[in-house]
């Protein structure tokens, strides 16, 4: 599709933030795959690891371990799960309300169909209500601060916008819906994530949790209450050494042979005695965190931060790429953001779950009145190699010194390539319908795509601004979070509903 240069050796990586649709297995008939060269679907094919450009530090030294400390905080430090301070600061908004809006919303947003959803039967009312009156909103009502109720995930866990397994699709005979796209999946925590535990279900089956990025209702099995000596030994061990996953499913093995978990790339845990060993958490007959340490390929880990190289970068990206699409990590496979949030997280780098505060870690530019050739320009003359998340799209580009590594009959100017987990592409105009790719993958950021020229480009959409990850924003982390501020006393109450609807609310992925 879009076969490399021979002299091409150095590939600028920048990352784009899009909004996306479902996925899905039953298709529509408006919905048509959209074909890629799967030779060209490695990162072998577009960076020469010996090339010294593949091995040369991308952020400085200063940079990187301001970005860690970013991290650990949103882990173990003021922004965690188990700090009483930030989980009081919460507790003082109206988790109530906010639960409430979510069934309003939700009961607002349309029809939904469960698993047969190919005979077009959907739900009926009571099906919602339900699930409201399990959720046992009323324990929201007068919330105080608890230290019993820190936990950790002992497994990987579906975060659910409601407490139920049960699906909840769009008509299948629209474009771009179908039986995978479940609108009550609205994230995924991986094993030896900090919680706290907000409200439990009537039939104790459902917690719903504080995590370090969003509030949401998970499986109580896979969470492991906490004490004092646990907590202070989990986060002792993880400030001497924080050690991320770089191979994603990776096996969590006892000595035994018994499995404990999968551990997926942006899963971190302490380091063990060696550097070949990891604490990871389990439970015990009372349902009470311990560790246990195991040993692990040393292929599987690194010590985090791992230095931000295109190497590197590539080595990880090598995992992911054609992972397919899983919409609010959705049998644990990524969408749009959780691809870019989990693959930062090796170095050291947090990003939030959702695409719209991911581009406020950094400094942003909107480019958004600019025209497709004159973004394309900026992109290759300022953009960061691996550094340079776009809003909206996903991306890694070219060397700026090279024209379009497509044929010569495409007459395009430049090129700006991209990685990214990509559900699909939607006409520019016309009947609706969509081009499915579902899947990582590399892409380009072309005016027209040669396979369909009626599909919308992802470099000419309304919206696209810049944010650049070598540079942080004018206030510090903690300033700039509204939660945090509170603690600080530097903001309002208003400052802290828009906090809480940001961690309850799913992120916004619109259909492309």
């Amino acid at each position: 599709m879009f076969p490399p240069n021979g002299s091409l050796l150095l590939l600028l990586f920048l990352f784009v933030i899009a909004s996306m649709t479902s996925r899905v297995t039953a298709r529509s008939s408006l919905d048509t795959l959209l074909p890629l060269e799967d030779k060209y679907q490695t990162t072998k094919s577009w960076i020469d690891s010996e090339d010294p450009f593949s091995n040369g530090q991308l952020l400085g030294s200063d940079a990187q371990e301001k970005r860690r400390q970013e991290l650990y905080g949103h882990l173990f430090g003021r922004l965690s799960p188990w700090n009483q301070d930030y989980v009081q600061t919460l507790l003082t908004g109206d988790l109530r309300g906010e639960e409430d809006q979510r069934f309003v919303d939700f009961s607002k947003a349309g029809t939904y169909y469960g698993e047969d959803s190919a005979s077009a039967i959907p739900y009926p009312q009571e099906w919602l209500s339900s699930i409201k009156e399990n959720s046992n909103l009323s324990e929201l009502n007068s919330l105080k601060y608890d230290a019993t109720r820190r936990g950790i995930t002992t497994k990987n866990l579906a975060a659910r916008l409601l407490p139920t397994d049960q699906h909840a699709f769009e008509n299948p005979l629209l474009p771009g819906e179908g039986d995978t796209f479940d609108y009550l999946q609205m994230s995924a925590v991986w094993v030896g994530t900090p919680v706290y535990i907000l409200a439990e279900t009537r039939d104790r089956v459902w917690d719903l949790v504080l995590t370090p990025d969003f509030i949401a209702w998970v499986k109580s099995e896979g969470i492991a209450l906490t004490d004092e000596n646990f907590l202070q030994d989990w986060s002792a061990a993880a400030s001497k050494k924080l050690v991320a996953i770089t191979k994603t499913a990776t096996p969590l093995q006892k000595e035994q042979g018994e499995l404990l978990s999968l551990a997926y790339v942006g899963a971190c845990f302490p380091q063990g005695h060696s550097a070949s060993t990891i604490m990871v958490p389990n439970a015990d007959q009372d349902h009470h965190a311990k560790m246990e340490e195991i040993s692990m390929d040393p292929q599987a880990i690194a010590p985090i931060p791992l230095s931000l190289t295109p190497h590197h970068m590539a080595d990880i990206m090598e995992t992911l790429i054609g992972r397919p699409y899983g919409w609010g990590g959705m049998d644990f496979n990524n969408d749009c953001s959780a691809e870019l949030k989990n693959l930062f997280l090796p170095f050291g780098i947090y990003l939030p779950r959702h695409s719209s505060d991911q581009m406020a870690v950094g400094q942003v530019i909107d480019k958004s009145a600019d025209s497709y050739e004159d973004r394309l320009s900026y992109l290759v003359d300022y953009g960061k190699p691996f550094l340079s998340l776009i809003y909206i799209g996903k991306y890694p580009g070219e060397d700026p010194k090279y024209y379009s590594v497509l044929d010569d009959t495409s007459h395009q100017p430049l090129l700006a390539m991209t990685y990214q987990n990509l559900w699909g592409l939607r006409p520019a105009s016309g009947t609706p319908r969509r081009a499915i790719i579902g899947r990582a993958t590399f892409f380009p950021l072309l005016l027209e795509y040669p396979e369909d020229n009626t599909l919308l480009s992802l470099a000419n959409r309304s919206l696209f601004q810049i944010s650049d990850l070598s540079q942080f924003p004018s206030q510090d982390f903690l300033s700039r979070t509204p939660a945090a501020s509170s603690i600080l006393g530097l903001s309002k109450k208003e400052a802290l509903s828009t906090h809480l609807k940001s961690l309850m609310s799913p992120e916004d992925r619109g259909a492309f």
